[in-house]
């Protein structure tokens, strides 16, 4: 009974594990989290594959562990936050870390905002783990991803806080209830297909909990009182009409990028005078959205990136193949 938390489960499989360690089915744990039972059978077997074990007892009997020793994150109990841990290196965007810090600092309701794939999730999760110090009592990641109707907003916020419903009170006065007081850092991830009823809970939120700050992600704003839009720009390309200077390539946060993902994918992988043209042209062509480079770049290890270049004509055919344990949305471009 060694392991920790920071064997990569995600809050979503940490709610699960907790609910195996109660003794519900699949089906148990699809009712309670809203979701289906493929989806909850998926992450139960996520959640063994990842902590190395073979039966739900292993699972229920390591939570018992960690919950009995305060190693597991939970907002009731005064740890820090359920922020999951990253895999792999943040690249760039370091002006924008630093200017979002410091906007977090001043404003309570700050807006993500861009196309999807351009990292808005990643930089939002990345800006969170630098000021977790500024929040006594943490950082929490509502992820509403899964959800289709928006009454159901609540809710993910409630099971994410560790909020239990009460008898004849809507679950969003509770939340508010268990919030108030309170000094924390509230991440609010993809908003913009239940935007209507996360702006209303955030508006809630902001209007009785003056010590909770929100950090949103949408692909448009939610256009609350007090709501400061940051629009996430891609990330920085080479000039098509300047020279590409080899030593200077990497500085591009696109290219840094690519070079990052593709030695996952080709340890050794190296930009040379014969690859970097087309690397700099990939970079242009995806337009510097990060989850776009990040496909291309898990081609490396079958492909040159001349080959790469060559089959972007059918970019959504050719940009697949993501991560399988991460969200499906960041499996393939389309």
């Amino acid at each position: 009974m060694s392991r920790k938390l920071e064997v990569g489960l995600t809050p979503r499989e940490l709610q699960v594990a907790r609910l195996v360690r109660a003794g519900l089915t699949d089906r148990d744990i699809a009712d309670r989290l809203f979701i289906t039972r493929r989806t909850a059978e998926w992450h139960v077997k996520q959640i063994l594959n990842k902590l190395g074990f073979n039966s739900r007892s292993q699972v229920a009997a390591w939570v018992a562990h960690y919950e009995a020793v305060g190693s597991i994150a939970d907002s009731s109990n005064g740890h820090r936050h359920n922020l999951p841990l990253q895999l792999t290196t943040f690249v760039g965007r370091g002006n924008e870390l630093a200017e979002l810090q410091r906007l977090l600092a001043a404003k309570r309701f700050v807006t993500l905002t861009a196309v999807g794939g351009a990292g808005k999730t990643r930089l939002a999760l990345e800006v969170a783990n630098r000021a977790l110090d500024a929040y006594p009592d943490g950082a929490w990641l509502v992820d509403l991803t899964l959800i289709k109707d928006g009454h159901l907003v609540a809710r993910v916020f409630g099971s994410t806080l560790g909020v239990h419903e009460r008898p004849r009170q809507p679950i969003a006065e509770t939340v508010v209830e268990h919030l108030r007081g309170r000094r924390l850092l509230l991440v609010v991830d993809n908003c913009e297909h239940v935007i209507a009823d996360s702006a209303d809970l955030v508006h809630a939120i902001l209007r009785s909990c003056p010590g909770v700050t929100v950090l949103a992600t949408s692909r448009e704003p939610l256009r609350v009182s007090g709501e400061t839009v940051w629009r996430v720009a891609p990330l920085a390309v080479p000039d098509s009409r300047a020279f590409i200077d080899l030593r200077e390539l990497t500085h591009y946060e696109a290219v840094g990028l690519f070079l990052d993902r593709a030695r996952l994918a080709a340890p050794g992988f190296e930009i040379s005078a014969e690859n970097a043209s087309a690397v700099a042209q990939l970079c242009r062509r995806l337009d510097g959205i990060p989850l776009a480079i990040e496909l291309a770049a898990a081609r490396a290890g079958s492909m040159s990136p001349d080959q790469i270049l060559e089959r972007l004509q059918n970019r959504f055919g050719l940009l697949t193949g993501g991560n399988r344990a991460g969200p499906a949305r960041h499996r393939t471009l389309e």
